[in-house]
């Protein structure tokens, strides 16, 4: 069951009931550079040269075997994975998008570039597609992303957004989508994706406000012409609707897909792909596309395709991209073997222990771009404590000789001497007292 909520060509709420009494909540915002206010921070693309650029930023994690997916759920996003996603067509203007969503996007340069014919715009050779798979979302990125609405946060669906609830979710995920012309009109798309959980709603059937906790006054965004919530149907007016999100659908999706880590150590390892389609009747047309990080050297000797279908395989020294027909009632199985780097030290992590984190996999289903879970690989490493401990003892040396060394140069020893003298001069007069003190007492 979906409920919708639209504004024509603007504002757009989209609620998916989900199992465990989850929702999914999409809100998307479309407006142009000709209404105003308009942000004026995303003017200076436009004096780029940049034709369009896509900016994704995801926290969480999105359990797809269980929740579903796009393909499955029937939506026109693609869920973005975990972590950041930077697509752009002039790859200068990569700095300009850090400081607009106060994001470091220096570590996407050590990603490569994924292979032109999964970016939409890939007909310019300078179209760049960079994945970060750990990076967080937070309130710093949150904020300039709500302050980019046509009423921001103050009127129509923005009001909903309250962003310490949003923060608090399971799963959040923020993008922006520009579209700039030859005349140097821009078009702007911003989305929203937020899991919802009903388990802390107090009343059912439950309300608009009541999912988001809204307690203010509604008002009405002046960019809106119209809001719809089917099957309502409501003119200019931002209002408060029951629905019965109670009954969600429990069939599990007929395409499910994993990505394992193979082998043990800090050497050698492997990844195995398992894709398989449950459907007795459907068939689909899949392409997985998986791009290695500099720290893996991949031995594409060792591809092994378990499958008595026909795949056909591009790949280059760190992209993996097989292509294949799924019949009905199928499965795929995609192994390949590699081999990990031993890094300069100053590229190590502070949490060394944990791993590094992997970019994750894109399968292609008939033009849904769906995405794997990510992963994390041990590196073999180099023994930090041995600088401490190092360190530790050339510290305690260089203080037991130091001080050693200062005594013999300044300390005088006749000094000391007539210190001693004057403190025991001090001690027989103490002592004499109470001698004659006690022979007194004695005598009487």
């Amino acid at each position: 069951m979906l409920v919708m909520c639209t504004t024509p060509k603007e504002e757009r709420l989209q609620l998916v009931p989900l199992a465990q009494r989850l929702v999914f909540a999409i809100f998307t915002f479309q407006y142009d550079s000709s209404q105003t206010p308009f942000p004026r921070n995303l003017r200076v693309f436009a004096n780029d040269h940049i034709a369009q650029l896509d900016w994704t930023l995801a926290g969480g994690s999105w359990r797809h075997s269980v929740w579903g997916d796009s393909l499955s759920l029937g939506l026109n996003h693609s869920i973005p994975p975990t972590g950041s996603q930077l697509a752009i067509r002039f790859s200068p203007a990569m700095h300009q998008a850090s400081n607009l969503f106060q994001q470091h996007v220096n570590d996407l340069f050590k990603l490569s570039s994924l292979p032109n014919d999964v970016i939409e715009f890939s007909e310019s050779s300078d179209s760049v597609w960079r994945l970060g798979p750990k990076e967080v979302l937070c309130l710093e990125n949150l904020l300039p992303w709500l302050r980019m609405l046509p009423c921001k946060s103050q009127r129509g669906l923005g009001q909903l957004l309250d962003p310490y609830l949003l923060l608090k979710s399971d799963y959040l995920a923020i993008s922006l989508h520009l579209s700039i012309s030859e005349n140097k009109s821009i078009k702007v798309a911003q989305n929203l994706f937020v899991l919802l959980d009903l388990d802390y709603l107090e009343s059912d059937p439950f309300s608009l406000f009541g999912l988001f906790q809204f307690k203010g006054i509604p008002k009405t965004c002046s960019f809106s012409s119209s809001v719809s919530i089917q099957p309502h149907e409501l003119t200019r007016q931002f209002e408060n609707i029951h629905f019965d999100l109670a009954t969600a659908p429990q069939s599990s999706p007929t395409l499910k897909y994993n990505r394992y880590v193979l082998g043990h150590g800090k050497l050698q390892g492997g990844f195995l792909y398992v894709i398989q389609n449950s459907s007795p009747t459907a068939s689909f047309k899949i392409t997985l596309i998986d791009k290695f990080p500099y720290f893996l050297r991949v031995f594409f000797h060792s591809l092994q395709l378990d499958s008595s279908m026909s795949a056909t395989i591009q790949s280059s020294f760190d992209c993996l991209n097989v292509s294949t027909e799924m019949p009905p009632s199928s499965r795929v199985r995609i192994s390949i073997q590699f081999e990990k780097k031993l890094l300069p030290e100053s590229e190590y992590p502070p949490d060394i222990s944990r791993g590094f984190d992997l970019p994750n996999p894109i399968l292609v289903v008939d033009e849904h771009q769906l995405f794997l879970d990510p992963a994390v690989v041990l590196l073999p490493s180099p023994d930090l404590s041995m600088p401490f401990n190092v360190i530790a003892i050339t510290s305690t040396l260089f203080a037991f000789l130091f001080g050693n060394l200062y005594n013999a140069l300044f300390r005088d020893a006749e000094m000391l001497a007539e210190e001693q003298n004057k403190v025991s001069e001090r001690l027989n007069k103490i002592l004499t007292r109470f001698r004659r003190s006690g022979t007194k007492e004695k005598a009487e």
